[in-house]
């Protein structure tokens, strides 16, 4: 039997819904300090879409943690265009179609995920497409669309590391 550690902000005894857990990985109690940093790496890539975040399954994501500062990380054009999109009226409901998208592989699957009609999906990906400058449907328009989304929780998550 090893030790896994298990991150959560706060108390969490007191932890309400919607919590956030970054995971590390397994391994004997002498390396307990090693996964407890994981697993504070881990956490930086939570979200309220991805709220459970195991650092075994960052893979190459996790090394970026350490090499960008969150002002680097603001300063990458496609995280601009995220928070551009952030910032604008319907800017919430835009993310979280973005992130479905990544996570379901399809406009479809991420409109069923969301409860919102298929039909809404084609303007807020056309939108998104607009001001990231890059089509979003598309495998690597979704491999480029996840990283700079992942890239956007690693800074505003940085106060968690």
């Amino acid at each position: 039997g090893g030790v896994r550690v298990v991150l959560l902000p706060g108390d969490a005894a007191t932890v309400p819904d919607g919590a956030r857990a970054g995971i590390g990985p397994e391994g004997p109690a002498i390396e307990a300090p090693r996964s407890w940093a994981a697993a504070r790496t881990a956490l930086r890539f939570t979200s309220a879409a991805e709220p459970v975040v195991w650092w075994e399954r960052l893979g190459g994501l996790a090394a970026l943690a350490d090499k960008l500062s969150p002002p680097e990380l603001a300063d990458l054009p496609d995280v601009r265009g995220l928070d551009s999109l952030a910032a604008e009226h319907h800017g919430p409901d835009t993310l979280a179609a973005l992130d479905a998208l990544c996570a379901t592989g399809s406009a479809r699957k991420a409109a069923a995920v969301l409860h919102r009609h298929h039909s809404t999906m084609p303007a807020r990906l056309a939108r998104a497409e607009a001001v990231l400058g890059f089509e979003v449907d598309s495998p690597a328009g979704r491999f480029r669309l996840h990283l700079a989304l992942m890239l956007r929780r690693l800074r505003d998550n940085a106060d968690l590391g």
